[in-house]
């Protein structure tokens, strides 16, 4: 018995070679199986027609800094999908939730400049 069944999806999933409308059966919060016309019984069962499930989404490149970002990046990533992400915007001086920004070096170990200050 699984937990929660999602029918007719139409599942996006490249890594395994799937695209099509399918049933997706979760059991202890990890996906069980992924098929058509899955047979079995769950405690939770909901018609997914018309919606796509899909793996979490990489963006290598999305901006969350004050700069050309915006205080709800996390958030308005998360609802699109993405699971990871690379922050390639803000200001040096932005506060950020991990902590203060570290001062990057312009100088190579023998005294080189990397860019300019």
């Amino acid at each position: 018995m699984w937990d929660r069944l999602l029918r007719n999806a139409r599942v996006v999933d490249p890594v395994n070679g799937r695209d099509g409308v399918m049933d997706v059966a979760v059991k202890d919060g990890r996906i069980a199986a992924v098929g058509p016309n899955l047979q079995g019984e769950a405690s939770e069962v909901e018609d997914l027609t018309g919606l796509v499930v899909m793996p979490g989404l990489i963006d290598p490149h999305l901006h969350l800094g004050s700069m050309f970002g915006s205080a709800y990046g996390t958030r308005m990533a998360a609802a699109a999908g993405v699971t990871t992400c690379l922050d390639m915007a803000g200001a040096p001086r932005d506060k950020h939730p991990t902590g203060p920004p570290r001062r990057a070096r312009n100088h190579t170990p023998q005294g080189r400049r990397l860019f300019p200050p």
